[in-house]
């Protein structure tokens, strides 16, 4: 399986539809948001192996605060069938870097949280760090 970032295949695809969440800091009274404050970009990387049918995609979570990525998000696009050694349709990818401590989730219906289209440059090969 060879997984090719949406931005090295697609780039004017991957501009539109890919998608960054901004994390406020802690307010002063003391709310304190489920993610380290910052952006993050959300990296579409999808097979290209001609031989390979694994269906599934790989989420690069980058931080630009920190210029790397700091989470990777496995999708199958189907469930996992009976008896499979992958239980979970979507899991932190064991194979790729996680950051130590709490990372981007897709759950971004927080308050804390504002999903955007990557509108300038700095996240997710829109330009070199």
């Amino acid at each position: 399986m060879q997984m090719i970032m949406l931005f090295s295949l697609f780039p004017d695809v991957a501009r539109q539809e890919t998608r960054s969440i901004t994390v406020p800091e802690p307010t002063a009274t003391g709310v304190v948001p489920p993610l380290p404050a910052g952006r993050y970009g959300f990296a579409e990387c999808f097979c290209v192996d001609p031989e390979c049918d694994c269906r599934r995609v790989v989420v690069a979570v980058l931080s630009e605060r920190h210029k790397r990525q700091v989470a990777a998000i496995n999708h199958a696009f189907e469930k996992p069938a009976k008896g499979s050694i992958v239980k979970e349709q979507t899991f932190l990818d064991p194979l790729n870097p996680q950051s130590s401590g709490r990372i981007p989730s897709w759950n971004c219906s927080s308050p804390y949280c504002v999903m955007t289209p990557l509108t300038r440059p700095g996240l997710c090969g829109t330009t070199r760090w």
